[in-house]
């Protein structure tokens, strides 16, 4: 994720933890997003707030337009 510069990234759920693995270990310093295809629990959403990320589930997405 680092070479891409990404800043958002799109996971299901079963991958949530990978990205925040990758994140914390400093593998994703551009990544600022993840959308999860997913409903997005509030543990999620708080652990991707300690490695200053925002999470959004895709209906939220859809819901913003």
């Amino acid at each position: 994720m680092t070479q891409t510069e990404m800043e958002t990234v799109c996971c299901d759920g079963n991958k949530f933890e990978i990205v925040i693995k990758v994140k914390k270990d400093g593998k994703a310093e551009k990544l600022r997003n993840i959308i999860v295809y997913d409903e997005v629990t509030q543990e999620e959403r708080s652990k991707a707030h300690e490695v200053g990320l925002k999470v959004y589930s895709y209906k939220e997405i859809i819901e913003i337009g």
